[in-house]
């Protein structure tokens, strides 16, 4: 989701709040893939000068699966096991950015079609959500923002001056241009209001 989010945080909240937008996505492949802990790495062996104030984190539609432990054992999503062991990879991530002194702004997943996949994506914002106060960070919560008034998810809705519009792609995971100047709208809200 971060490489269709940069243009829209470009045009939103670069060209509203008084800060510099990065120019491309930081990547960090995911925290079930095999390479979370290099992708981690990374982030802990910034340079001074390469650090930046301000990290968005939009992990994508691919977060949904199953993680290895530590003991190489396969682990499906939602079991106890899998919560534990995300958590443990999400607050090395976040210890990572708070030691950096990086302020994080952390997109929640979005509502996607498909009962299962709907209590998936409710499952990692709850724990993303859950560490909100003690990891000290800021939740973006979309869930709702793209769901119709049922709270089904809806590929259209409104869009920043109230035209509705295509909000998500045929894949329905993906965001149209107006879906991903939503999102960036409700971050720099929040960026707006801590940095005053």
């Amino acid at each position: 989701f971060a490489d269709g989010l940069l243009p829209s945080v470009r045009a939103i909240i670069g060209e509203t709040q008084p800060v510099e937008v990065a120019t491309s996505v930081t990547r960090l492949k995911s925290l079930i893939s095999a390479n979370w802990d290099s992708d981690v790495s990374e982030i802990e062996a910034l340079s001074d000068r390469d650090t930046p104030e301000i990290a968005i984190v939009m992990t994508g539609a691919y977060s949904r699966g199953s993680i290895r432990t530590p003991g190489r054992q396969r682990t499906s999503l939602g079991t106890e096991v899998w919560q534990t062991e995300y958590t443990a990879r999400l607050r090395r991530l976040l210890a990572a950015f708070r030691k950096k002194r990086i302020a994080v702004y952390w997109i929640g997943q979005p509502i996607v079609p498909g009962p299962k996949r709907r209590e998936h994506s409710r499952l990692i914002n709850d724990i993303v959500r859950g560490l909100e106060v003690t990891d000290r960070f800021r939740y973006v919560d979309v869930f709702d923002a793209f769901a119709d008034e049922s709270g089904d998810y809806a590929a259209y809705g409104p869009d920043l001056v109230g035209k509705v519009r295509k909000l998500r792609w045929s894949d329905n995971l993906h965001f149209s241009r107006a879906g991903y100047d939503r999102i960036a709208h409700s971050v720099g809200q929040l960026i707006g209001r801590d940095i005053k």
